[in-house]
């Protein structure tokens, strides 16, 4: 008999003992691993050392030496050790071992000879400890690899906790064939099958059912129910006391336009460079749409990382109390089993009753002497090739194992029924439902490598299970959406991906699984982009955007009322438009009827409006950013502006967030107008609307936010009479008088740099003196001669305002002393 067994992740190779099956094992790589027999499995894989790979073979082939796909012979061994078993501590030191040897560079190979070695009497006094502390708790566990060649084991007795060491010895790989032999083997339910009495499986089938579905329908109820990622990330925002706008950076908790704020963009300092005025501090203009973008290019907000699930509370497994009885025949063996699973129901009726703990424990004891009775039928019935009584025993044992704590033993009894039982016997398929209960209860305990989802995989393998022998269950659908919610929990959205187009066209959950499918997957590219800096391909986008404008229209075709899952695939299909240059469909995926996106949703649960759908904030604030951009790529300034205000009513205007984009579309609107040859009325006015509702409350306004402004209007009246337009010629002078009212308000402030004050000081007498405002302009002069006479500059300056005077007024006098050099002012 081949007994070889090896471990799945590090591919050591281990020989084990009867005394083995059914126990917990750990690798030296840390693994926790299940020992159990192959011939019970209709499929499973062997890794062959000679090409490095894993192959299926046959459970009916145990002991023969048969052909790889490699053309290897190898011998089919009898045990299997699988993965994921094991408590939370076994699966948290695995992962961490496995860590280790993956950076260190560790291969299969190195596996292959003779590990390193803790002290014998070290590893034997971690042993014993741990047994002694699990013995004072009478509970069962499994084992552990120590000392790199033996694995001591223990298990509960009635006399107490035994040690043993003979077991799972390492062998190495080259010596596999040495202990495989070429035997043919009768199947453990083969053979012929004796007639019995009615199965009495009945008796407990009802309360098994119930207490599966009642747990599978609450795991679909939470995944029905999710929080949208917009609404996750939110609320870790608010307990941490921040906002989140829509790039995922954290807002300050200050008034729009703080006056500390740098104001930061192109890099070109307008007053020094373009006007060569070098006293000037330099003034950059603003960009809202952030240090990583160019203006008219969206950058996509950071992927949802979920927050891991915290592992829930491991139940104390109840210990079971070995059977030594005889029974003269099977049946008289299946009799007493029901017996004991009768009792078993009746002391739970009672203790859920009265609530009492001493009926609680003759309960939990009571399951403990019935899983001992049973296991020993079990035995029984596999050893009589009994098909029949040997699935029925299965099912009790699955059912008991699942109320006793012992999850892997329930999920391993469990799929045996479910693969093998009778397609016509309920019991078949509820066994495969307690598997599947067991082994997320597993998932939600005791993973601990959020990176190798063994308990996933397992519940995968169980639905596959079940979708082939009872593909028309619409309950299936429901087990492959959970599933894919539990990969999206652990931010593993592929594998969610692959797991929705399990459901079928024909199934009604056919349109969620798309829609939920392609948000899977366009979140599985956000996350590549983020991590690898990689921008996302075209035929990438194209082919989610497919998938996802499908599911909409599905789930849109029947007027369905509209939810968030909704507004989230409509805000992903018009991100990916306005990445992909579209700006005009980006927008039309937010304002179009049906569903008019905009003006449907609410983001207080006080609003007025509660027919509209309740969003959270940080969602809203995405939508809107999404729309500003695609507007404001189309040159619509109008339409961003308006983008903006309706944000600000949504959610209240305040923030820098508002202010940024504010600034934004004026940069555009200033470089709109300083560009035409002919400036058209419609569009000063439309920046300057702009500008005054951002100067509203000049006092939260930078200074160098000020600054910029006010040589941006100056700039553009320079224009207006450069290109010789003397019907403008109004516009003109409003540009350059609210720049000089800008400049005025930005000197006098208490944190103007006094080395710039006479700089701008010029600056803003030269835009007096545009705007018409002549006799203030020279008032300036004076007021700045009489302190610094021999200011060349401002002599200059003089003299232009007395000749301006002089031409306007007919005034011989001023002109003269333009010409000779101002002495005074008449």
């Amino acid at each position: 008999m081949n007994r070889v067994a090896t471990c799945p992740r590090c591919k050591t190779v281990y020989e084990l003992d009867e005394d083995d099956m059914g126990h917990l094992m750990e690798c030296e790589c840390g693994a926790a691993l299940f020992a159990c027999r192959t011939r019970s499995l209709d499929v499973f894989e062997m890794w062959c050392k000679a090409c490095g790979n894993d192959h299926q073979v046959r459970g009916v082939d145990v002991g023969r030496e048969i052909e790889a796909d490699c053309g290897r012979t190898i011998c089919v061994p009898s045990v299997l050790l699988r993965l994921p078993i094991g408590d939370r501590e076994l699966a948290t030191r695995a992962n961490a071992e496995w860590q280790h040897r993956r950076g260190a560079g560790v291969g299969p190979e190195a596996h292959g000879r003779r590990p390193a070695r803790h002290p014998s009497n070290t590893a034997s006094t971690a042993v014993e400890s741990k047994a002694a502390k699990h013995a004072e708790g009478g509970k069962v566990t499994g084992g552990q690899v120590t000392g790199g060649t033996r694995a001591v084991a223990y298990s509960a007795k009635p006399g107490g906790i035994s040690l043993r060491s003979e077991g799972m010895s390492q062998i190495p790989s080259d010596n596999i064939a040495e202990h495989g032999r070429a035997r043919e083997l009768a199947s453990d339910v083969g053979g012929q099958v004796r007639k019995t009495s009615p199965s009495k499986r009945h008796l407990g089938a009802t309360l098994g059912m119930g207490a599966v579905v009642a747990f599978l329908v609450s795991a679909v109820v939470m995944f029905l129910l999710r929080v949208p990622p917009s609404q996750k990330r939110a609320k870790r925002s608010k307990a941490t006391g921040q906002s989140v706008i829509s790039d995922g950076k954290p807002l300050r908790n200050d008034p729009e336009l703080q006056p500390g704020m740098v104001v930061v963009g192109d890099g070109v300092g307008l007053l020094s460079d373009n006007l060569g005025l070098s006293g000037l501090p330099a003034t950059k203009v603003a960009d809202a749409i952030g240090p990583d973008r160019d203006g008219g290019n969206y950058l996509l907000p950071p992927p949802t990382i979920y927050a891991l699930p915290a592992p829930k509370k491991t139940r104390d497994r109840i210990a079971v109390q070995t059977s030594k009885s005889a029974f003269p025949s099977l049946q008289i063996a299946m009799d007493a089993a029901f017996e004991k699973y009768g009792r078993v129901q009746k002391l739970k009726e009672k203790a859920d009753a009265s609530g009492l703990q001493p009926d609680v424990d003759a309960y939990q004891q009571a399951i403990g002497g019935t899983i001992g009775v049973i296991e020993q039928v079990h035995q029984l019935a596999v050893a009589k090739s009994a098909k029949k009584e040997t699935a029925t025993t299965r099912y009790l044992l699955a059912f008991l194992y699942l109320k006793a704590g012992m999850l892997p033993e329930a999920a391993v009894m469990g799929e045996a029924v479910a693969r093998w039982g009778e397609l016509d016997d309920p019991s078949t398929k509820e066994a495969g439902l307690i598997a599947l209960a067991a082994t997320q209860e597993l998932s939600d305990t005791h993973w601990g490598d959020a990176e190798d989802l063994g308990e996933l995989r397992q519940m995968e393998r169980i639905a596959k299970i079940l979708q082939s022998r009872w593909p028309d269950d619409r309950q299936i659908d429901l087990i492959w959406m959970n599933i894919g919610y539990l990969y999206e929990a652990f931010n593993q959205p592929m594998n969610a991906v692959r797991t929705y187009e399990n459901i079928s066209q024909s199934s009604e959950n056919f349109r969620t699984a798309v829609l939920a499918s392609g948000m899977a997957e366009w979140n599985a590219l956000r996350h590549q982009q983020a991590a690898n800096g990689i921008t996302i391909g075209r035929e990438n986008w194209k082919r989610v955007k497919q998938r996802l404008a499908k599911g909409l229209r599905l789930v849109e075709k029947d007027a369905s009322p509209l939810m968030v899952d909704h507004v989230v695939a409509r805000l992903a299909l018009a991100q990916i438009d306005l990445i992909g240059g579209n700006p005009e469909m980006a927008e039309e995926w937010l304002t179009v009827e049906p569903p008019a996106l905009l003006s449907s949703i609410r983001v207080r649960e006080n609003d007025e409006e509660e027919s509209k759908l309740l969003v959270d904030e940080a969602l809203a604030r995405q939508l809107y950013e999404v729309l500003f951009q695609a507007r404001h790529e189309q040159g619509d300034t109008e339409g961003a502006t308006q983008a903006i205000e309706d944000l600000a009513e949504l959610v209240g205007d305040s923030g820098e967030e508002l202010a940024t984009r504010r600034i934004s579309i004026l940069k555009s609107a200033f470089e709109n107008l300083k560009q035409k040859d002919d400036i058209q009325e419609a569009d000063f006015e439309s920046a300057k609307k702009i500008f005054n509702v951002l100067v509203k409350d000049s006092s939260v306004v930078p200074t160098a936010t000020l600054l910029w402004l006010g040589e941006s209007w100056a700039q553009i009246g320079e224009h207006i009479h450069s290109v010789e337009q003397a019907e403008k010629s109004e516009l003109a002078e409003e540009a350059a008088r609210m720049a000089a009212e800008l400049f005025d308000v930005a000197i006098k402030r208490n944190d103007f740099p006094q080395e710039s004050l006479q700089a701008a000081q010029l600056r803003r007498i030269e835009l007096l003196r545009r705007c018409g405002e002549v006799m203030q302009s020279l008032k300036q002069i004076e007021d700045m001669l009489a302190n610094e006479p021999r200011v060349f500059t401002l002599q200059i300056a003089a003299a232009q305002c007395l000749q301006q005077v002089a031409v306007e007024y007919e005034r011989s006098s001023d002109l003269l002393a333009a010409i000779e050099g101002p002495s005074g002012f008449s």
